[in-house]
């Protein structure tokens, strides 16, 4: 599901409409207050990144429990097993028993590892920009702490399915995202 060609022109169109409209947003809310209530979250997701002519892909699963996310990498094999955590107090990079601080190359870049952390902080705390339905989801928009916006893609049943997330207009992470559990 390739929605970064939608993302502009699904924001412009829900600015136009008066953005955040009291529905969308109430559903949202809904929607968070349920992940508030659970013990944990967690999912699949399939990772693109896409910095300048830099793209790379990796799979994980994501897991979200007591403010940390927990996202190991299950695809390419070559990096299977790396372990990055997050939390309010940092960040780490693990394998094989080695643990390191993690920094990424580019501070301009978004790094994949850091997708998971970024799409739960906005899911939990992000601003809700706005809201509303396209190709039969529903969607929102939110502001992280630290900038970045977030576009989620859900089902009506709300089962995040694609998230984009990036800085100044323009998606430098997109996540395919299955097997979404909450309370596990």
């Amino acid at each position: 599901m390739q929605k970064s060609v939608v993302v502009p022109l699904l924001l412009v169109l829900l600015l136009s409409a008066g953005c955040a409209a009291p529905r969308e947003e109430r559903e949202f809310s809904e929607f968070r207050q349920r992940l508030a209530a659970a013990e944990a979250f967690s999912f699949d997701t399939a990772v693109t990144s896409r910095h300048g002519e830099f793209v790379s892909s990796c799979a994980m699963r994501v897991t979200c429990r007591d403010g940390e996310v927990r996202a190991e990498v299950t695809a390419p094999e070559n990096i299977a097993g790396v372990v990055c955590r997050s939390s309010g107090s940092g960040g780490t990079l693990e394998y094989d028993g080695l643990i390191l601080e993690l920094t990424p190359g580019d501070p301009e870049a978004l790094p994949p590892c850091e997708a998971g952390r970024l799409f739960s902080d906005a899911l939990r705390t992000g601003r809700f920009l706005c809201g509303g339905r396209a190709d039969g989801y529903l969607t929102a928009a939110l502001e992280t702490d630290g900038g970045e916006t977030v576009t989620l893609w859900r089902t009506a049943e709300n089962v995040p399915v694609y998230a984009e997330i990036g800085r100044g207009g323009a998606a430098e992470l997109t996540m395919t995202i299955e097997n979404w559990t909450i309370g596990e």
